[in-house]
């Protein structure tokens, strides 16, 4: 962790810990690419070779073991979540079930590769059509006639998923906000009508992609405040219901706010309170 002498400014404890997260975050991504039998103490990987082997998708044990067979055999025993010599996870192997069953349905699923996260919706195109699963660049097969293992050796079973329009809904990735700073973000959708939050330096920030193409954000910001792009300016004043105590603004759009009018020993108004109780004082 760094180390802090307790003098520093919050924002740049803030920066030290993000800065300390992204380098252990780089880490941790070297080790999980670079698993091998070193990672493993011997005991805990004989027991895996040993539990791998009772399967009976594949015969491990002793020095025959290397990095190579243990994947392979872990993928063939539990498909494609088990590939731990990937650089990237998908979670969308049920479509391979969809398929066999005629499950047409939406598919919802989770996708990480390149430090990205992104939930993802499948659709099946329409008309509906077949094709076989890939791991990489590999066609995968059946192990056997059950169909409930999946592997990259040739059998007479191959793995066929139903050919779908992706939709990306929402994710979580790195990225350079509009101030230029290097942030996590979480996002929604893509394109128009879209959307992103971050914390950058002076505050949170919600961003969104009108239908048009225009960019609007929300700032709330370090000292309690809120910016907003485009706020909803007056398009008209109504002073009619004055003797009753009470005016009525619209804004853009149609909204009409009213006011509770307070005045002053020669009749002039002084204070104006919203329903919420916020008071805007009136100065002659």
């Amino acid at each position: 962790m760094p180390g802090f002498r307790g003098d520093e400014k919050t924002e740049d404890k803030v920066d030290a810990l993000q800065n300390y997260l992204y380098m252990l975050m780089e880490e941790l991504r070297y080790l999980l690419r670079h698993l091998d039998a070193e990672n493993f103490s011997d005991s805990g990987l004989e027991a895996l070779a040993e539990s791998v082997a009772e399967t009976g998708s594949g015969s491990i044990s002793g020095p025959a073991v290397t990095p190579e067979s243990l994947m392979a055999a872990l993928y063939a025993r539990s498909g494609l979540t088990a590939d731990l010599e990937a650089e990237r996870l998908r979670t969308d192997w049920q479509r391979a079930l969809r398929c066999l069953q005629g499950n047409r349905s939406d598919l919802h699923y989770i996708r990480i590769r390149d430090g990205e996260i992104e939930f993802v919706t499948d659709k099946v195109s329409a008309p509906a059509r077949t094709v076989q699963m890939k791991r990489g660049d590999a066609p995968c097969w059946w192990t056997d006639e059950t169909r409930t293992a999946i592997g990259t050796e040739e059998t007479a079973w191959p793995v066929m998923v139903y050919v779908c329009e992706e939709t990306v809904t929402a994710g979580i990735r790195y990225q350079t906000t509009p101030r230029g700073n290097y942030l996590p973000v979480l996002s929604f959708g893509s394109g128009l009508q879209s959307g992103m939050v971050y914390r950058d330096s002076d505050g949170l920030t919600v961003r969104y992609t009108t239908g048009e193409g225009e960019d609007v954000s929300l700032l709330l910001s370090g000292d309690g405040y809120v910016d907003a792009d485009r706020m909803r300016r007056p398009t008209a004043y109504d002073f009619r219901s004055i003797s009753d105590g009470v005016i009525r603004e619209t804004v853009d759009g149609g909204t009409i706010i009213s006011y509770a009018v307070e005045t002053d020993a020669l009749g002039r108004i002084v204070k104006l309170t919203a329903a919420d109780g916020h008071e805007t004082a009136i100065r002659w």
